[in-house]
């Protein structure tokens, strides 16, 4: 049995409360790898109950060497996507957590600057919730990353 228990610690953008988050999410978050070797590989692609996988969760904690894995286990697990299209990279931007986001643009060619159906990219969200030192990774590794346009029209450094 692994030793993650769903405490009650609603976050904006992070694992709390109950959102189901299993096992696999929980070590994801932490960055507890031998944890997640432990686990069959199929719980490694569960949602829970906002429809994110235990990539997001990953990458809402910046937890590198746990996106890695899940990359070369489950494919297409950094480019799984929410209710609300988002992927890792978008939580990964909204929660500043920058080490991921670089990892992301290793791993994933194109995933910081993937729209989401209303033309959001990571950037937006990273403007929307003052992550600065998220925006200066984006604008770095991302040519063009504040002036990409949503369907509004708007840029994250609008």
């Amino acid at each position: 049995m692994l030793p993650y228990v769903v405490p009650p610690q609603p976050k904006v953008f992070g694992p709390g409360g109950d959102h189901g988050g299993s096992e696999a999410h929980w070590a994801a978050f932490a960055g507890d790898v031998d944890s997640l070797r432990e686990l069959e590989p199929r719980l490694l692609e569960k949602t829970d109950a906002r429809g994110l996988t235990p990539a997001h969760w990953a990458a809402i904690g910046n937890r590198v060497a746990a996106l890695q894995y899940l990359y070369a286990l489950v494919p297409g697990a950094l480019e799984a996507k929410n209710e609300e299209g988002w992927t890792p990279a978008y939580y990964a931007a909204a929660r500043n957590s920058v080490a991921a986001l670089e990892c992301l643009n290793e791993l994933v060619p194109g995933a910081l600057e993937a729209k989401n159906e209303n033309g959001y990219t990571p950037a937006h969200y990273a403007a929307q919730y003052d992550r600065v030192a998220a925006l200066e990774c984006l604008n770095e590794m991302v040519p063009g990353a504040l002036e990409a346009k949503n369907e509004e029209g708007t840029t994250p450094a609008d």
